[in-house]
Parts: structure tokens; sequence; C-alpha cells
């Protein structure tokens, strides 16, 4: 059994073969992968300095419950120590570190969140209606059964009371105890 090449073939196969070899060298030249970033030893790594050095994500000076929050200067950037600010964080994994837990907890303006209590109905459910509770945190209360085509009315937090009053496929009509209504997906109500 002998293997040959058409003769009508070779030309468009070797110009096919050409241009993909050069193809993948003009991409490796244009679009190179980045560097690598070495770690540093445990010992050696500031707990939060990945977070703290970043231009987006501010901190601020946090109640002292708080280990290791570094206060904020007068220009906006987080304070820069030379080492760890709490050095029991060194051995933990970076989301474990209490410091950078309390980051997270901040708002987009890098002042703590407000948690707020839950929200309840003050007097008894009337006979037939149906009161659930909200399981997740910074539900989106819609104008209409559509997430995407809907406008925001409001927003439920965990633990706040609705009651339900219609349903439409995957999304659960509900009242909040101060009046607003809107649509909410299924998923979000306990019960």
């Amino acid at each position: 059994m002998s293997f040959a090449i058409d003769p009508d073939l070779a030309d468009p196969v070797a110009a096919w073969s050409f241009s993909t070899a050069l193809g993948v060298i003009l991409f490796a030249v244009f679009f190179p992968r980045p560097a690598r970033r070495e770690r540093a030893p445990a010992g050696a790594e500031r707990a939060g300095a990945d977070v703290a050095d970043s231009p987006a994500i501010t901190t601020v000076a946090l109640p002292i419950a708080v280990l290791g929050a570094r206060p904020v200067a007068a220009d906006g950037k987080a304070g820069v120590t030379s080492g760890p600010t709490n050095p029991g964080e060194a051995t933990l994994p970076r989301w474990l570190r209490p410091t950078l837990q309390a980051q997270r907890q901040l708002g987009e303006r890098g002042v703590p969140r407000v948690s707020r209590p839950p929200a309840r109905f003050d007097a008894s459910r009337a006979l037939g209606v149906e009161r659930r509770t909200i399981t997740y945190r910074l539900v989106r209360l819609s104008s209409g059964p559509d997430e995407l085509a809907s406008d925001e009315v409001g927003r439920l937090d965990r633990g706040d009371e609705v009651e339900v009053i219609g349903e439409h496929e995957s999304f659960l009509q509900v009242r909040t105890p101060s009046g607003a209504e809107g649509w909410v997906p299924r998923v979000v109500i306990l019960g």
C-alpha cells in the first residue's frame, strides 16, 4: 500500500500549512502570555497586600474588633506597612484571612455596609395570604416577571418577609411590608 498525494491538492495544502504556521507565530509574538508572578514565602507575604494596593479598592478604619484593619490616608489610598498587619494571618489562605474578609464587606465607596434588621409585617396575616422569607442577599424586586426587560422596584435582603400574591413560571409576585409590589425569582424564597 502506497500513499500518494494528488498533485492538484499539493499547492493548496502547502499554502494552508504555511499560512497556519505563520498565523500561530504572529499570534505568539503579538499576544504574549502575561508574566507569572512569583509567590513570596509564606512568612514574607503581607496580609491583604494585593487587595489594599489595588487602585480600585481602598480600606477604611474599621472598629477594633476587625483585626489588622489599616486606616485610609488623606489621599484615599490605604496605608502601607512594612510587614503583615496581623502576623497570625501569614499562614492562612487568603480567603480565610479576617482582614480580607473585612475588606470584602466594604461597600462600593469604601464605607462598611450597614446591615438593617429584616423587614417584617406587623399585623397577623389575613386568611388566604401566604407569607414567605427571602433567603438570599440583595434580591432584585422587579416590575415584571422578567429580570432583563423589567425595571427595578427595590431590593430585598435575607430575612425579609413577603406576601405572595401571584405567580408566573419561575417568578412570584410579592408584596413587602412597606407596601411595594413586584416580582422575584421563585428560588430566592424559603418555603
